[in-house]
C-alpha cells in the first residue's frame, strides 16, 4: 500500500500510524518540560491468537500518558516521501519514530473480539469518569479490513454499541482507518460527509464506514483545515490510507481526561 506517498507493507503502515498517535498524545500532554496525565492509553492488537495489549506491561490493558512516557523507546529513523517545493519531484525524507510498539501480521482476524474489548475498556472508563468532567474515549481502529470471527451485522450491532457509550453530554468515538492495496484505491476523501451513500467496489470499506461514528460538529473546523477547504456537513470517523493524527488537534486538552485505544 502507500502512505503518506510512500510504498510499504500494510503492517509497516500500521506500525507508523499507531506509533504517531502515540508520539502525538505524549507531545500534546507535555507542558514546560514535564508530560502530565492527560490521557489513559490503551492499545490492543488482534491476531489468529486473540486480543492482546501490546504496551510494555501486557498485565494493564490502561495506563496514564505520565506511566507510558517514562518508558519512551530509543528513537529510530524511517523515510517518508515528501513533495520538493515548486515541483513533482518526491524525495525522501528522514523522520523520527519512537517504536512505542512492534506490531507483527499473523493468522486469523478477532475483529469483532479486539472491538468487544475495547468498548469494555470504554464502558468502564466511562462509568469510573463519570463525575469528572471529562471528554469520551475515541477508539482509533487501524485495520485491514478483514474479520473472521463475526459477520458484518455483528460488527454493526456491536458499533452501535459503542456510539451509545457516553459520558456527560458526549458519546465514545470510534474512528477507522482502513489500509488497502493500491489496486483496491478508493475515489473517496477523507471523513466522508454522512449524506453521501458511501459505496466501493471494496466491501470492506462501506462494512468500515457504515461502522464509523458520527464526527461531532466541533471537529469539522480541524478537517476542512486539514482538507485545505471549507465543507460543512456531518461527517463519519472513516478514512483511507491516511494517518489520523491530525484528529487529535480537534481535542482540548489541558483541564479535562481523555482515552484513547
Amino acid at each position: 500500500m502507500v502512505l503518506n506517498r510512500t510504498p510499504m507493507r500494510k503492517i509497516d503502515a500500521a506500525t507508523i500510524i499507531v506509533n504517531n498517535i502515540i508520539d502525538e498524545l505524549v507531545a500534546r500532554s507535555t507542558r514546560y518540560c514535564t508530560v502530565r496525565n492527560y490521557f489513559d492509553i490503551a492499545v490492543l492488537g488482534y491476531s489468529g491468537s486473540g486480543t492482546l495489549s501490546l504496551l510494555p506491561d501486557p498485565s494493564h490493558d490502561l495506563v496514564s500518558v505520565t506511566t507510558l512516557a517514562e518508558q519512551r523507546p530509543q528513537p529510530e529513523q524511517i523515510y517518508i516521501k515528501r513533495s520538493v517545493e515548486g515541483s513533482d519531484e518526491l524525495v525522501d525524507v528522514p523522520f523520527i519514530l519512537y517504536p512505542w510498539v512492534r506490531l507483527t501480521a499473523s493468522g486469523l482476524s478477532p475483529m469483532y473480539d479486539a472491538l468487544q474489548r475495547a468498548k469494555l475498556l470504554a464502558e468502564e472508563w466511562c462509568k469510573n469518569n463519570r463525575r469528572n468532567r471529562c471528554i469520551p474515549p475515541t477508539i482509533f481502529h487501524i485495520t485491514d479490513g478483514g474479520c473472521s470471527d463475526a459477520t458484518d451485522l455483528d460488527l454493526l450491532d456491536l458499533s452501535r454499541e459503542i456510539h451509545k457509550l457516553r459520558i456527560g453530554s458526549e458519546n465514545v468515538i470510534l474512528y477507522n482507518t482502513h489500509l488497502i492495496s493500491d489496486d483496491d484505491t478508493l475515489p473517496c476523501e477523507y471523513h466522508l460527509p454522512r449524506k453521501d451513500y458511501f459505496y466501493s467496489h471494496n466491501p470492506e470499506s462501506t462494512m468500515l464506514f457504515n461502522m464509523s461514528s458520527i464526527m461531532p460538529g466541533y471537529m469539522n473546523a480541524y478537517v476542512n483545515y486539514y482538507l485545505c477547504r471549507e465543507e460543512s456537513g456531518v461527517r463519519r470517523a472513516f478514512s483511507v490510507n491516511t494517518n489520523p493524527t491530525h484528529i487529535i488537534s480537534a481535542i482540548n486538552i489541558g483541564s479535562v481526561n481523555h482515552t484513547v485505544y
